[in-house]
Parts: structure tokens; sequence; C-alpha cells
């Protein structure tokens, strides 16, 4: 059974190394040898077989609330070694060339299935929500050697600064704007929210399947821990068909698309509600037990959505709760409905 990958970002990547693993024969087509950008997960997202990959740096992040307070997240976290993960992980044939995903068939690439993880970039459709920020890296301080996952102190209450050091000499900081429709031309990191629904006739992966939390903007981990579940419902499909006893993609199952229409209700709400009251929410997830904070910022954990928002919630203040409430009914009662992969 063959299997083409087409985009080796870190979706597409994970999907083809544990496909490999399984026995099936795997190809993959991207012109760039890693990814370029920085990436950094939480280790306890992971899944077993990823827990150890190669990292430029593990720390333990604080979170500054905007009025000064200090949460720190008793979790480590992992900046990625783009190089040395892609080079670990890649254990299958890659072609460094452009394809047209859009065209191409899988009898063109010698395959019996063709997987797109090109990401959502195409998909973006202008006015709709995306997460922005811009990258400035700066020689590490002994006194700012600090890992922030999160600083709401002096910036615009529709933004917030994250400081990660990459090794002992240098630290990525980046303003990042939550949630906006109004994107600045330029941007480092451009990750759209709400993307169009992938209407292509391939398996979709990573972000192309909706995998992007729309509350919090977070992928990686979600794609990394569902490659093993795709890979074998990829060669399930493969060995007898698509028809009614064949398994459900991952992200095609009422707990996944529960999640994410849970989660595309939040984006809906906090974006029609006043920025500080979103800054606000967005400060109160660090305030829930580690357990139900990792649930809450990935897909795929509709009680833990529901249980954190209910949590947070309660914590507003009087007439704030009435605001988000009556924001939270306007979102459900908007039309708003998920398709079967879905996308709303």
């Amino acid at each position: 059974m063959r299997v083409a990958v087409i985009g080796q970002g870190p979706a597409g990547l994970a999907l083809a190394h544990r496909a490999a693993a399984r026995g099936l024969y795997v190809e993959a087509w991207d012109p760039q040898p890693y990814a370029l950008h920085v990436l950094s997960v939480f280790t306890d997202e992971l899944p077993a077989w990823a827990k150890n990959l190669p990292a430029r740096s593990t720390t333990t992040p604080v979170v500054y609330t905007h009025g000064g307070r200090k949460i720190r997240i008793d979790r480590e976290y992992r900046v990625l070694d783009n190089a040395r993960v892609w080079q670990k992980l890649t254990t299958f044939p890659v072609h460094r060339e452009l394809v047209d995903a859009d065209t191409v068939t899988p009898a063109e690439l010698g395959a019996d299935v063709i997987v797109d993880a090109r990401g959502t970039r195409d998909l973006y459709t202008p006015g709709s929500p995306v997460q922005v920020a811009t990258d400035d890296f700066v020689a590490a301080q002994q006194q700012a050697h600090e890992s922030v996952f999160m600083d709401f102190r002096d910036v615009p209450s529709n933004r917030f600064t994250y400081q990660i050091p990459l090794d002992s000499r240098r630290m990525l900081r980046q303003d990042t704007v939550l949630a906006t429709r109004t994107p600045p031309e330029e941007a480092d990191v451009f990750i759209p929210l709400l993307a169009s629904p992938y209407a292509g006739s391939h398996i979709p992966y990573g972000a192309r399947a909706g995998f992007v939390n729309p509350f919090t903007g977070y992928s990686v981990a979600t794609s990394f821990c569902l490659a093993d579940e795709t890979a074998d419902a990829i060669s399930a499909r493969l060995l007898h068909g698509t028809g009614g006893s064949s398994p459900r993609l991952p992200w095609e199952k009422p707990s996944f698309r529960t999640d994410r229409y849970l989660s595309v209700l939040c984006l809906r709400t906090l974006l029609s509600v006043p920025s500080p009251l979103y800054r606000t929410m967005i400060e109160g997830v660090f305030s829930l037990r580690p357990e139900l904070a990792r649930k809450l910022l990935i897909l795929g954990y509709p009680g833990a959505t529901l249980e954190g928002m209910a949590r947070i919630w309660a914590t507003l203040a009087g007439s704030d709760k009435v605001r988000l409430a009556r924001a939270f009914a306007g979102a459900a009662t908007s039309g708003l409905h998920l398709d079967r992969k879905g996308y709303p």
C-alpha cells in the first residue's frame, strides 16, 4: 500500500513517519528540507513516540496577567530543534519539488492515496479571523532569560507578548494578536482560525483537516497525537475500501466535531465582546487545574471545553457574566453548523 504525502510541515512529517512505521510505503513531496519557523509544544501534549524529540530548549513557562499577577505553568515546554527533528522522523523518501496537489492524481505519484498536508494559507478568506504575530530575535540577558507563555502587561488588550529562550544566547519575542479580522499586511506568523473547508479529492491532514483550535490557534500537538490513528484508518481504507464499515478519520468523529463546534462558538463569542473581556477569558485558562487547561487548549475534548469555559465564566464580575452569556447565545443562534468534516 503506497501513500503520497504532499507537504512536510510538522503535520505532514508526523503522519508520514507514523504511516511508514506501520509498514506503509510512503513518499513525500516538499521543496523545503524542514520547517524554518519556531515550533514549540508542551511535552505532555505529545504522544509517547514524540516526547523525546530533539529540543533547542526546555523550560517551565509563566503567564503574566494584565494586572501583573504571575502564574507558573507547571508543565515542560519544548522548543523543537527543527533540523534534528526532521532528520530523525524522515524515514521515507522525500522529493524536493513542488506538486500541484489540487490537480495531481494518485496514479501520477505512483500511490494508492494522497494526503494533502499543505496548511491553510490558501484557504484563508479575507475578513475571517486570524491569529498573527511578529518575530523579534534578541540576545538573551540573564535577567530576562525567563520563558513567558503569555504576557498581557503593558500591551493593548487584544495582544500579548510571548518570550522563549531558543538557547543560552538567543530568545524569541513575539507580539501576538489573539484574533483579528483585519490582520497587518506583514506578519511572521499567520494562522487562519476559521479556514475555508477543504474541497479537494485527497485526504487532508493537519490544519487542512481542521486541526487548528479556533479558540487558541494551536494545532501542532494535535497533528502529532492523531498521526497513529489516521495512519491506521488510511491503512484500513486501503485494505477494505471506504464503505460503511471502514473506520472514520479521527477528525470526523463526534467528539472532535463537537469540540470544534464549541471552540468556534467560543471564538465568535469572544470576537463580539470588548477585547479586555476576551483577554480576561484567555488569562482565566491558566487558573484552571493543569489537566483541564491542557485539554482546553487543543481539540478533541468537548467536555473539557465546556467545563473550562463554565469555570472561567463563574469567576467573572456580574456585568461581564451577562455580557458574555448574551454574546454566547447570539453566536449559538446565528445559524452556525458544522459539516461532516467539522467545518463551519
